[in-house]
């Protein structure tokens, strides 16, 4: 149940995120096209190294988080 609760609380850095008021389907879509832009705001985003993190402690197995899908999160998390 707690990790529902963090869930839906947004974290401290949220609010300076560049994707702040960026609809979900660009970090949600399995089009191509839609990955490489969310990618591309995540990389002019200050916030990204602790949106990253916050993905990878709750087990985020979608979207793009901190510049990196699914997969990249999971590769990152298996060589630390």
């Amino acid at each position: 149940m707690g990790k529902r609760v963090d869930l839906l609380v947004r974290p401290d850095w949220w609010a300076s995120a560049a994707c702040a008021g960026v609809g979900p389907e660009v970090f949600f879509s399995a089009d191509p096209g839609a990955e490489r832009s969310a990618k591309a705001i995540c990389a002019r985003c200050g916030a990204s190294g602790p949106c990253r993190a916050w993905a990878v402690k709750h087990e985020m197995h979608e979207g793009v988080f901190g510049g990196l899908n699914p997969v990249e999160r999971r590769r990152l998390t298996r060589a630390s």
